[in-house]
């Protein structure tokens, strides 16, 4: 059933004249809401994959401005963000419906500066919290994954990057909770990590998961660097970039210590990955200057 209606909120958004165009997603989003409500069904994986895709299917045919005039949103959205944040949290379950959940929030996030309905979007109370769970559910995974020999996500090149790519979007709005967030962690797992170094008992497995956080982390900088849009952008965001990027440059001379001992391959891609970020956005012949995250970088 779920497959089906899949299909059904795929229907060419032309076929319908604009009063019936609103009825059909007024239904659709009802229908959504129902499942939320009784979720019996969803323990299933299939049925959990499909639910995710038709989550999906409501912002690639409909835009935010229409959603919001839904008489059911405000409840649909907190629903909808309840159900993706429990999702990420429990990322073992159905790691390859993750995309749809993210595709949803991404365009979600990405129409906020176009959206001209007067009806709120509520996109500013909950995106935050999406993002949270996403970031935080990678950081906690680490230690599940060495200690029951899991596969490392870390490893799927192309996994990453398709959330990355998705992440940066999402990440970038509301960007002083992202920022807060990011910094208050990377601090947190640097500080452990440095501490892990200096001590002469620290286990190889306790240092490995604190590299494997940083990588999530590093990662995750990147990619919300990378996600600035310079028309939407404001000094204080680049100011926020600048902290960010420092963090990163100081870990990278921690690392580069230990090259010679014991280096970490996937730490290093995620520099790289970061590295190739900054350069996009911030260093190249339309780069101003003056910009706050060169000068913040320049600090000793």
């Amino acid at each position: 059933v779920l497959s089906c209606l899949v299909q059904i909120a795929s229907v060419r958004r032309s076929l319908f004249n604009n009063a019936e165009r609103a009825k059909f997603l007024s239904h659709l989003v009802d229908g959504v809401k129902r499942i939320l409500v009784n979720p019996q069904c969803l323990p299933d994986p299939n049925n959990y994959h499909e639910f995710c895709r038709l989550l999906a299917r409501l912002k690639s045919n409909y835009q935010l401005g229409e959603l919001v005039k839904v008489e059911n949103y405000p409840e649909v959205i907190r629903l909808i963000a309840n159900f993706t944040v429990t999702s990420l949290q429990h990322w073992e379950f159905a790691p390859n419906s993750v995309h749809y959940l993210l595709s949803l929030w991404q365009r979600l996030a990405a129409s906020v500066p176009y959206v001209k309905a007067t009806e709120p979007h509520l996109l500013e109370t909950y995106t935050p919290e999406v993002t949270k769970a996403y970031i935080t559910s990678r950081l906690e995974s680490v230690h599940v994954i060495l200690r029951d020999g899991l596969e490392d996500p870390l490893d799927d090149a192309g996994l990453v990057q398709q959330q990355l790519d998705q992440l940066s979007t999402i990440g970038r709005c509301e960007y002083e909770k992202t920022c807060a967030l990011l910094v208050q962690l990377f601090d947190q797992a640097a500080q452990s990590y440095q501490e892990l170094l200096q001590s002469t008992n620290s286990s190889s497995a306790d240092i490995t998961v604190q590299e494997g956080r940083l990588t999530w982390l590093v990662y995750i900088i990147g990619a919300v660097i990378g996600g600035r849009v310079s028309f939407a952008s404001t000094d204080e965001q680049d100011a926020m970039d600048g902290e960010l990027v420092c963090r990163v440059l100081q870990l990278m001379n921690l690392t580069d210590s230990r090259l010679a001992q014991a280096g970490n391959e996937r730490l290093e891609l995620a520099m790289l990955s970061f590295f190739e970020q900054f350069r996009k956005i911030y260093i190249g012949d339309q780069v101003q200057k003056s910009s706050k995250v060169r000068r913040l970088t320049e600090r000793p």
